[in-house]
């Protein structure tokens, strides 16, 4: 996918730190006022029923996207309340992806959280529902642990850093040729996922949201070219890391694929599918 539509502020933060990458068309929505390319400014309003009543004007801004599309969003922003109608004019003309970002609103208003609750579960049934193609969720929360060195001011800069390029990678990975993969489609009905970091060489892994009921995760390995080459080991290693994840859930396929890249050291990265809709975090 390489166009990107942001709606709110929390997406469009998220939206410009893929501007650094070439692959992607980038197409900005929120309440605030920029003079950049391709965004367009809605009126702030109080409430998201206002944004259902009273749709902003976005047809002409959007009317050259078309192709396959991942959509941010998240629950927080009170103009998601435009998501459903936005949504309803590209599904015309797009295959859609959803990138939800929840963040953690455990101390936030009855209202934000009502608000909130609404648009994660509406957006997980229609994408389970086959109306949109995948629907990657993300948890600020759950995200926490890797912004820990980051200060006040860099907090979420950070942590919008690691969305964008955890997604970013896999995205090349699965538009690239691997050395060898066991990939093979998932299943149809498994739409709901999230992203991960993975690293070979410690073999830990860290999810972007808690997911229930995994159905399948796929693993990405970067290897160096020269380390490709010359570790003979390594294969047998990466066979005995997949086997044992396969073995400690039988009921949850496992697949892997290797990758050449031209950094001077392993990445991992992994992306988990489940079929069942997902609860709220916030009382987990």
């Amino acid at each position: 996918m390489d166009k990107i539509i942001s709606l709110g502020g929390i997406a469009t933060r998220i939206a410009r730190k893929f501007e650094k990458y070439p692959e992607y068309s980038i197409f900005k929505i929120d309440t605030e006022d920029s003079k950049e390319k391709d965004y367009l400014r809605v009126e702030a309003r109080s409430s998201p029923e206002e944004y259902e009543n009273d749709p902003p004007k976005f047809k002409n801004f959007l009317k050259n996207v078309k192709g396959e599309i991942l959509f941010v969003v998240s629950g927080a922003s009170i103009c998601s309340g435009a998501s459903l109608l936005i949504l309803e004019y590209l599904h015309k003309k797009c295959d859609i992806n959803i990138l939800y970002v929840q963040p953690d609103v455990s101390l936030s208003s009855d209202t934000k959280r009502l608000q909130e609750r609404t648009v994660f579960n509406v957006l997980q049934q229609y994408s389970r529902s086959g109306l949109f193609k995948k629907m990657y969720l993300v948890s600020n929360e759950e995200l926490d642990p890797l912004a820990q060195d980051a200060s006040i001011l860099n907090y979420y800069d950070s942590l919008n850093e690691v969305i964008a390029s955890s997604f970013h990678m896999i995205n090349v990975f699965d538009h690239s040729d691997s050395i060898t993969d066991t990939f093979s489609d998932p299943l149809e009905v498994s739409r709901l996922c999230t992203i991960g970091l993975f690293n070979p060489e410690d073999d830990s892994e860290k999810s972007f949201f808690p997911l229930d009921i995994i159905r399948e995760i796929r693993y990405y390995y970067g290897i160096p070219a020269e380390k490709l080459e010359k570790e003979v080991t390594l294969h047998r290693k990466i066979v005995d890391q997949m086997k044992t994840r396969a073995q400690q859930d039988k009921n949850r396929k496992v697949s892997y694929g290797i990758f050449s890249t031209n950094y001077d050291y392993i990445c991992g990265y992994a992306l988990y599918y489940s079929s069942a809709i997902q609860g709220d975090t916030q009382k987990k």
